[in-house]
């Protein structure tokens, strides 16, 4: 299940990518979403409690995909920059 989300993911980003407009949109998303999920994480595993650390483990789980397409959207968007 989680190979198809993130190769989902990766088909998305890379297609929206090629739309200017939609590119920039998505990379918006991808860092706010990924801010987000970062400050959740921090907090709720200073959190002393057993559900504090279940909604840690569940944010790791959250992490992967959205850093993944995070450095693809950060890859593509330099490239374009770069040339």
């Amino acid at each position: 299940m989680s190979s198809t989300v993130t190769t989902t993911t990766i088909s998305t980003v890379t297609t929206a990518a090629t739309f200017e407009g939609l590119g920039q949109a998505m990379t918006m998303v991808a860092i706010v979403l990924l801010i987000v999920a970062l400050l959740a994480r921090e907090i709720s595993s200073a959190a002393t409690g057993d559900v504090g650390r279940r909604v840690a483990r569940g944010l790791d789980i959250t992490l992967v995909p959205l850093t993944v397409a995070f450095g693809i959207v950060i890859s593509i968007n330099s490239r374009s920059f770069l040339s």
